[in-house]
């Protein structure tokens, strides 16, 4: 029995520091349970999904600027520990936050988004059932201005570890599914520290937990990198001032959707009670592919085969409603071999300020996809994410964005736009 019981991890000294942190909820959450897209009434706040973003912001912040896999896999370990060491972090939960209220986000036998909901609807459109389902459409979870606390204990030599990490949750992160598009947003609204050197209960000299109180503050101290093999922060900027985090949440999704399929922007504008074709390269391209199209769509408006909007995340299904056309989906390509998804690159949520100030807030984790495989027999090679600069050069453009650099680079053209 001994034997599979994870030892203690590592303390060169005896300094604990103990701090409790207080949360709310910038915006609903999308599930938050065990089981995928379902709220969890007794334990909505869970210690094992804490441990799960903790971990997650830790890599992407880097704060011991690792440079290899193995480099990582031992530091984590020794920080949040693995099949052999426990964790010398502790986490609970002192204290849940109150019931939260169902908030519906589409209605009606067609499953429309609610007024006021479009553009978070879009954003949490993998609520809506499939087409022919007898199922209702799902629910996010509105907490209001309830809140939360945890209490942490660690060893002071982790100390910069554990401020990176919560630093990262705490600014990019939340709790729940689809927290890269904004759901279940969190803002740190209080925290009080003490500091105990063994069994002693009396406040020490040690210095507290230093977890930076703004997004600059933290990207100084820990300034971003690119060169790393897994997911880690290259940048992020927030734009204006909302009212809550709700309408920032609405302005930074409305931005997406119009960039991917807004007429004007992401398509051209229809014909009576038709959708206009794409700006976007990837359905001509699919068409070509598959050698399928719709009598209306043989007529291709560019020769690009590449899918720059994967630099969003994986997978991207197509379904056109057009006859003759083809429906595929897109899945991500990793080291030559197909993969389930891509996460998004582009992490979009509301932030708080320091002074209480709701933001609108961006930010890019590297690596970017570079291929993608199309699910379809015909088509057995990776197919390109990025246009080349020949390719862009020679694509019609809409008069929003008359340029190339929409199409070559999304998302830095999402932050040029950011709301």
């Amino acid at each position: 029995m001994s034997d599979t019981v994870p030892k203690p991890g590592k303390r060169p000294d005896g300094s604990l520091l103990a701090t409790t942190r207080t949360y709310r909820f910038l915006t609903p959450v999308f599930g938050g349970g065990v089981e995928p897209q379902e709220h969890d009434p007794i334990t909505p706040v869970r210690v094992p999904s804490i441990r799960g973003q903790l971990r997650f912001w830790w890599r992407a912040v880097n704060p011991r600027r690792l440079q290899t896999i193995e480099e990582l896999r031992e530091a984590e370990a020794e920080i949040f520990g693995d099949t052999k060491h426990r964790s010398p972090l502790s986490i609970a939960v002192v204290k849940q936050p109150r019931k939260p209220t169902e908030l519906k986000v589409f209605e009606g036998e067609k499953f429309r988004p609610r007024s006021g909901f479009e553009s978070i609807a879009y954003g949490a459109f993998p609520l809506r059932p499939d087409k022919g389902s007898d199922d209702p459409p799902g629910v996010l979870w509105d907490y209001g201005d309830a809140e939360f606390s945890l209490r942490l204990r660690l060893p002071k030599s982790v100390e910069d570890d554990v401020a990176a990490a919560l630093w990262g949750w705490e600014t990019f992160g939340g709790l729940g599914a689809r927290t890269r598009r904004g759901f279940g947003a969190i803002a740190c609204t209080g925290h009080g520290d003490d500091t105990r050197t063994g069994d002693d209960t009396r406040t020490g000299d040690v210095p507290k937990l230093s977890v930076p109180a703004s997004l600059e503050e933290g990207l100084e101290r820990w300034p971003p990198e690119r060169d790393v093999r897994w997911p880690h922060l290259v940048r992020a900027n927030v734009g204006g001032t909302f009212p809550d985090g709700h309408k920032a949440l609405s302005a930074l999704l409305r931005v997406l959707k119009e960039m991917r399929q807004g007429i004007g922007l992401g398509r051209r504008k229809g014909k009576e009670r038709r959708e206009g074709r794409s700006y976007w390269p990837e359905p001509d391209a699919l068409r070509r592919l598959l050698g399928s199209s719709a009598p209306r769509h043989k007529t291709p408006l560019t020769d690009a085969n590449a899918f720059p909007r994967a630099a969003f995340g994986l997978p991207i299904v197509f379904h056109f409603k057009d006859r003759g056309d083809p429906s595929a989906t897109l899945h991500a390509a990793v080291d030559g071999e197909r993969a389930d998804r891509w996460a998004s690159p582009l992490v979009l949520r509301p932030y708080r300020q320091p002074d209480g100030t709701i933001c609108a807030l961006a930010a890019e984790l590297a690596p970017r996809p570079t291929e993608a495989f199309v699910d379809k027999r015909r088509v057995r090679d990776p197919v390109p994410v990025a246009l080349t600069p020949a390719e862009a050069k020679h694509m019609p453009k809409p008069k929003r964005a008359p340029d190339d650099s929409m199409f070559l680079d999304p998302i830095d053209a999402f932050f040029k736009r950011l709301p």
